[in-house]
């Protein structure tokens, strides 16, 4: 955050940044970024959004 938006920045072959001008843009982003990762152990099955926010909070708020 930048103090007026979200920013999603790559890092690797790509240093591309995508900002968002509203919250719920970059919560449906961040949704989307982790959806393989919070489905992986259940494919083809989806998990709940509630459970899978937790797993994309947990992930964000590990260090490393």
């Amino acid at each position: 955050f930048d103090g007026r938006r979200f920013i999603s920045r790559d890092y690797g072959e790509s240093n591309a940044a995508r900002r968002f001008d509203s919250d719920l843009e970059f919560l449906r982003h961040l949704r989307q970024f982790f959806d393989f990762e919070t489905s992986r152990h259940g494919w083809p099955r989806r998990l709940p959004d509630a459970d899978a926010w937790r797993l994309i909070y947990r992930r964000l708020s590990s260090p490393g």
